[in-house]
């Protein structure tokens, strides 16, 4: 199991950064837990010693939507940090994740789920419980949906004979152009669906159309 010797944790609830606090101590005996109320009061003791992991809620005071937690994702790669929330959606999980979060946990998770979490993050893993995961992927999903509603008929065709395996000169022999506008489609396609090549693009057509 990693070692998790000094955990901070960023919350501005007492009652419950109290309660997360003696959970974490009680499940990890030989760590000891510091907590910051501010963005502010976290940056001080991050300058004043090295922790293991953070807890970082998502809201706090002087911080708007997920700022405080990109600010503290960017300025302190080296440390994991899980991301603690009362209420989450689907987007701001995948947000976070994407942004380099080790976890993403809702405040009701039980204790139990809780220290797990934990462990699994201070071993090396990610955490997302399992409805979180579930809105994440529907997330991902509907802007996959909302790309390819972007494109033309005659690129959904392109794109849909791309995703079978057939080369540049097939497409076009198959529905009656040229090679070269074939090409041109297919750079369109890739900036549409924010890909860079014909195998991101099927595998983004695939993920749409085999479930």
């Amino acid at each position: 199991m990693g070692t998790l010797k000094q955990i901070l944790l960023v919350d501005d609830h007492p009652l419950f950064a109290e309660a997360l606090s003696t959970l974490v101590e009680r499940s990890f005996p030989d760590s000891s837990v510091t907590t910051a109320t501010t963005l502010e009061d976290a940056q001080a003791h991050l300058a004043g010693g090295a922790f293991d992991l953070i807890l970082l809620d998502v809201q706090l005071p002087g911080t708007k939507g997920l700022d405080g937690v990109r600010h503290m994702l960017d300025r302190y790669p080296s440390i994991p940090i899980i991301v603690v929330s009362g209420a989450a959606k689907g987007s701001d999980v995948a947000q976070v994740i994407e942004w380099g979060a080790r976890g993403f946990l809702p405040k009701t998770l039980p204790s139990r789920a809780l220290a797990s979490a934990i462990e699994t993050v201070a071993n090396g893993g990610t955490y997302l419980p399992a409805d979180l995961l579930s809105q994440m992927l529907q997330h991902e999903k509907e802007q996959d949906d909302a790309h390819l509603n972007n494109l033309s008929p005659r690129e959904t065709e392109i794109l849909h004979l791309l995703a079978k395996g057939q080369s540049n000169k097939e497409i076009a022999r198959e529905i009656g152009l040229q090679e070269i506008t074939v090409k041109v489609h297919l750079s369109s396609i890739y900036r549409k669906l924010d890909v860079r090549n014909r195998v991101e693009a099927a595998l983004h057509y695939r993920r749409q159309h085999n479930g």
